[in-house]
């Protein structure tokens, strides 16, 4: 039969379930596009770091003052704050990477999410992140024909510098 609008609106993900989503959408960009500005590890930890914080403060905030998303039927205003500010912050901070919104976006609709509180941004956003980065580095770099990251954490592009060596063209993906 047709859908009821509790059944529309009512979040039916679990922790693990969206966790998995926010990293697949993370594995695309560090495996895959890893010469994208958006999958460079500054991008990469940064963005997360922010979308997890600016979901939680959100979440934080609209509880203080008595909004939070206790109803589906308020949830989207606070789901989608959460996902404007994180944007705004990744912008003005020049760390701008889509799966950070998710981790703002995941705090806000997943309960599970939000019993971590203020460690949310740290575990598994941080963590996460830098976990993807460090595979990226060793995964990218095995092929001569790629190189990860293509800059520094600073956003400095990277020198390119002719190899002797297949070795020596791998250990120098990383200076």
């Amino acid at each position: 039969g047709p859908l009821r609008r509790e059944e529309v609106h009512r979040p039916h993900l679990d922790a693990s379930g969206a966790t998995v989503r926010a990293f697949g959408a993370m594995a695309v960009l560090v495996f895959s596009a890893c010469k994208a500005p958006l999958a460079q590890p500054r991008n990469v930890v940064l963005g997360n770091v922010i979308g997890g914080a600016v979901g939680y403060l959100t979440w934080t905030l609209m509880e203080a003052v008595g909004l939070e998303a206790v109803t589906a039927d308020r949830m989207w205003f606070t789901a989608a704050l959460s996902v404007a500010l994180t944007i705004v912050a990744q912008e003005q901070l020049g760390a701008v990477h889509p799966p950070g919104g998710a981790s703002a976006l995941l705090y806000v609709i997943v309960p599970p999410m939000r019993a971590m509180g203020i460690f949310y941004p740290l575990c598994p956003c941080a963590l996460g992140a830098v976990i993807f980065v460090v595979l990226g580095m060793f995964t990218n770099n095995l092929s001569a024909a790629r190189a990860y990251p293509q800059t520094s954490w600073t956003s400095t592009p990277r020198e390119e510098a002719a190899p002797a060596t297949w070795l020596e063209g791998y250990v120098a993906k990383f200076r």
